[in-house]
Parts: C-alpha cells; sequence; structure tokens
C-alpha cells in the first residue's frame, strides 16, 4: 500500500474515533425508530437498508435543499414539506412553483431551489423503478438545472447506495491541508484520488463524507485550530502549525 492510501484510511479511522458514528443521511419517515435517533440518523451501520421510493425522494430533496445553506435550515425546509404532505412526486408536481417556494423559504435561495425540486420530480417520475441499472442516474442527475456533482452523488451516495465519493470544500480543504491533494484541485480529481485509493464501498464514503464535515465545522475551519486536532500528526499543515486560536 502506498503513503496516501495509508494516509486517507489513517484520516478515517482518526476522524471516527474522535467523534463516533456519524449514521447519515438523517430521514424523518425513520426518526425515533429502532436504530435511530430522534433526528433520523442511523445509531451503528448494521441498520438501513435499501430505502422506500418516499425515502429516496427525501433524500434527493434534502440535497437539494441544503446547497449553499446549512443542514439545520435544510432540515426545517423538508419538515414544512412533510407537514404540508409534499414529501411525494405527485405533490412535488401539483403545487405550483411560487408555492412551492414559500415552504421552502427557511433554506436560501428558495425560488432557484423549487424550481430544481420540479425538475427532480419530473425526472424521477419518468425512470424505470428505482435501482433499475439500465439507466445511468447520475447522468440523468447531471442533466437537470442546477444539479452539479456534489448534489448528484450525494443522491447516489446516500440514496441509492451507489459508491460515489462525496467531495465538497471541506472535504477539499482537509485533504489539501494534509497534502493529499493540490489547492485547486477540481471536483473531478479529488473523487478520482480517493476513489483510487479507498475501497469502493458506500459505507465507507458516507461515513467519511460524514466525518469529514464534522471535522472542517468543528476544526479545521476557515482559520483552523490546530491545537487538539486528531489528525494533526498526519497532516502537513498540522504539523507546522505554531499558532493559537482566534477568538
Amino acid at each position: 500500500m502506498n503513503t496516501e492510501h495509508n494516509t486517507l484510511l489513517e484520516i478515517f479511522r482518526r476522524l471516527g474515533k474522535a467523534y463516533g458514528y456519524q449514521g447519515w443521511w438523517p430521514l424523518q419517515t425513520r426518526a425515533g425508530s429502532k436504530g435511530y435517533n430522534g433526528e433520523g440518523y442511523r445509531l451503528s451501520p448494521e441498520v438501513g437498508g435499501e430505502l422506500s421510493d418516499e425515502e429516496l425522494l427525501e433524500v434527493g430533496v434534502g440535497a437539494v435543499l441544503t446547497q449553499n445553506t446549512t443542514w439545520k435550515n435544510a432540515r426545517t425546509a423538508l419538515i414544512a414539506l412533510r407537514t404540508r404532505g409534499l414529501l411525494d412526486l405527485d405533490s412535488l408536481l401539483r403545487i405550483e412553483t411560487g408555492e412551492l417556494a414559500e415552504v421552502i423559504r427557511s433554506c436560501g435561495y428558495y425560488n432557484q431551489k423549487a424550481q430544481k425540486l420540479v425538475e427532480l420530480a419530473r425526472m424521477l417520475g419518468r425512470l424505470p423503478q428505482a435501482g433499475d441499472h439500465r439507466v445511468d442516474m447520475r447522468a440523468e442527475l447531471l442533466r437537470l438545472w442546477g444539479i452539479g456533482p456534489e448534489t448528484a452523488d450525494s443522491i447516489l451516495l446516500y440514496g441509492f447506495g451507489e459508491p460515489h465519493f462525496v467531495v465538497d470544500a471541506y472535504g477539499k480543504r482537509i485533504f489539501t491541508r494534509a497534502g493529499l491533494v493540490v489547492e485547486g484541485a477540481s471536483y473531478r480529481e479529488v473523487q478520482d484520488f480517493c476513489h483510487h485509493m479507498l475501497p469502493s464501498d458506500a459505507e465507507l464514503f458516507g461515513e467519511y463524507h460524514a466525518l469529514l464535515v464534522r471535522h472542517a465545522q468543528q476544526s479545521c475551519r476557515t482559520v483552523p485550530d490546530c491545537s487538539g486536532c486528531p489528525l494533526r500528526s498526519v497532516c502537513a499543515f498540522g504539523r507546522g502549525w505554531e499558532g493559537r486560536p482566534k477568538g
């Protein structure tokens, strides 16, 4: 095994030890049921299984709603949609886009996101049964207005269980500081690196992405605080850090 492979797995191991199991993707439909907490996060890798069509739609809707905002705001919008009975394809296709935008106002960019949700619902409605491998789902998603690689891969990974490593600004930041990818690397470059260096496993990819988000929000921020960082000894930036946390 080469150095990059070992470092990627060591980062995953250390983050898991530091933060515990993250259990993404949260599902309102399973919140509070056996194996899930009150917000719908899985409590262990052993629970889960194939998602229903309703749950697949919830993942897709959530992936759109969380664009350019926090999960807290996206979750508020998801709850509003479910309360209004709008988390199904027929309802999303019947409602006026302007009315839909008002329902999801909490997530920001609500006019654009309402249109994206309608386009997503139309696409899902015309596809064969979910999980039909004759369909290139990623290509179908990327044809939609406002759906980029990060959103598409989130839907495929957390909804359909397909091993697509999700690359976001948090992951890029951590991997760049660790010296694993170059500054300014593209989505495709970072994803190809992860796909090449890690086992192709959806559970691994999903938990890894969740841990990267947690670490970036808590420690590896825009202005980093490397004191006490669980990755410091395997991170090029961390090993040379001599600063003090601000605030």
